[in-house]
């Protein structure tokens, strides 16, 4: 039960409010509804495990935010192929917070996550998802998140696709520069970008 004080100083109650809390620590993660469900980490990544029959491995899986969110990277068992040789791994990512602040999430990336910015980057860039919200009938909809690899053939195509457009298109020095200062404001950040134009193989 999610509680509050009051202006006399009081602890009361919050109507149909409630605290998830962290089972080790007694942390308090967030407040919720009365229709949310809590699925533990175990739980909420179940159905992962039957993706491992397909070739999937196991990458990663940390938390952050104090606990709040917690996420798993697993990698394709076959990435993209630009061009003739550049190979980019492909990988699925899970997601999901004890907060009530997000749904239970599963993407596609071509992002090997080390940190929360590439996490917030694979998010916001995620062509195919998945999600079902932490209420009664989330357990059920878990079980259909399996189907996300169907979507990793549409993906590739359209990424092999746009990859090739890009491959096939020539652009100079000046275009790249004008390209910088389209993508950035930092100077910083623009002096990079050609820097890694001018050394980068």
């Amino acid at each position: 039960q999610a509680t509050r004080i009051n202006r006399a100083g009081d602890l009361v109650d919050i109507p149909n409010a409630f605290n998830t809390i962290r089972s080790d620590t007694d942390q308090v993660l967030g407040r919720v509804g009365k229709n949310y469900r809590t699925f533990d980490n175990a739980g909420a990544f179940a159905f992962a495990d039957a993706l491992l029959g397909f070739g999937v491995e196991f990458d990663a899986a940390g938390h952050y935010a104090e606990s709040t969110k917690v996420f798993l990277t697993a990698k394709l068992p076959e990435g993209i192929t630009v061009g003739d040789s550049d190979l980019l791994d492909l990988y699925l990512l899970f997601k999901t917070s004890h907060d009530g602040s997000a749904a239970i999430t599963a993407q596609i990336t071509p992002i090997r996550l080390s940190c929360t910015n590439q996490m917030n980057l694979a998010g916001r860039t995620a062509v195919t998802r998945w999600s079902a919200r932490h209420t009664a009938k989330a357990g059920e909809k878990i079980d259909e998140a399996a189907r996300t690899l169907q979507l990793v053939d549409t993906y590739k195509a359209e990424f092999e696709a746009i990859a090739s457009q890009l491959l096939a298109t020539e652009v100079d020095l000046a275009g790249f520069e004008a390209l910088t200062l389209q993508t950035t404001s930092s100077e910083r950040l623009q002096k990079g970008m050609l820097q890694t134009w001018s050394n980068s193989p």
